[in-house]
């Protein structure tokens, strides 16, 4: 379970630039790459959504400050995030991409898709398969449909939920050039989804 039910319950007894920051920066586009669960509350998404949005595509992360902190004291569930930035940020954006993190269970590899917009996912599990990443957009227990969770809080009402167990955060964090390349094809795609709409 976690700590804390909503925003405000958390800000109330946590101390933001103490235990938590915030960082939610508009680029005018009509995409954001949320990391809800950032910096040291699942380690990897903050940068792993910094790599996707690059220079060009509006940027959340609600991070976590305190290395080895037990991860659900500041996690607040996709379906009921409501820190107010991130949620005015969400809410005027085209499309949402949430990055998560997950423990690796049996599928240390695999990462995982998630979300309402069945078409992106398709092109997506394309992108990821050409880079000889392993890829499951059914079969598992996160995926994201709800219209609460953050992801689908788009003007579209759909968007994308990646999960990426920590074996492949963890290679991805020790390899930037793989990071980069990731983060790039990613937005390649996520902008060629768009313009085809």
């Amino acid at each position: 379970m976690d700590r804390y039910s909503s925003y405000a319950e958390l800000s109330f007894n946590e101390a933001e630039g103490v235990t938590y920051r915030i960082r939610a920066i508009p680029r005018g586009s009509n995409v954001v790459i949320a990391a809800p669960h950032g910096g040291e509350i699942e380690p990897g998404t903050s940068q792993i959504a910094e790599a996707i949005a690059g220079n060009c595509l509006s940027l959340y992360c609600f991070e976590g400050l305190i290395r080895g902190r037990n991860h659900r004291d500041l996690h607040i569930t996709s379906t009921k995030f409501d820190e107010p930035r991130g949620c005015d940020l969400v809410q005027t954006a085209e499309l949402v991409v949430g990055i998560h993190g997950r423990r690796d269970h049996d599928s240390p590899d695999a990462i995982w898709l998630g979300g309402r917009d069945d078409e992106l996912k398709a092109k997506i599990s394309n992108a990821l398969t050409s880079l000889e990443l392993q890829v499951a957009s059914s079969g598992h227990h996160l995926l994201g449909m709800s219209p609460d969770n953050i992801c689908n809080r788009g003007r579209r009402r759909a968007g994308i939920q990646f999960e990426f167990p920590a074996s492949v955060r963890d290679s991805l964090m020790r390899n930037s050039v793989a990071l980069s390349q990731f983060g790039s094809l990613m937005r390649k795609t996520i902008n060629g989804h768009l313009r085809g709409l």
